[in-house]
């Protein structure tokens, strides 16, 4: 459909034109203070989940794994996760799983 979504460094999701660059959309991240190496990905029934940290990412850190809808953004749901998300997402039609772990250093 001539566009691609990414996420940011702090978790933010974004819609894209690949044409002309133009912003279809963009979800914030939910936590102002966010850093992130995790991902985004395009799940098989078109919903967008994404997975980045609510702090730094470091030990004592927690994850959020959220649902957004690819059409115009909107947040379906969210997950919070016990440890940082410092991977992708991988989506099915049955289920999402992400791995989650703590930074071994202070990214």
């Amino acid at each position: 459909d001539d566009t691609m979504l990414y996420m940011d460094n702090s978790g933010g999701v974004h819609r894209l034109h690949l044409e002309n660059g133009t912003e279809i959309w963009h979800a914030r991240s939910p936590y102002p203070v966010s850093m992130t190496d995790g991902g985004m990905v395009l799940g098989p029934d078109g919903t967008a989940y994404a997975c980045s940290n609510v702090e730094g990412g470091g030990r004592g850190s927690r994850g959020q794994l959220r649902a957004y809808r690819l059409s115009d953004g909107e947040f379906i749901w969210g997950r919070e996760l016990a440890l940082p998300c410092t991977s992708w997402p991988v989506a099915t039609s049955e289920a999402v799983v992400v791995p989650i772990a703590a930074f071994l250093g202070i990214p």
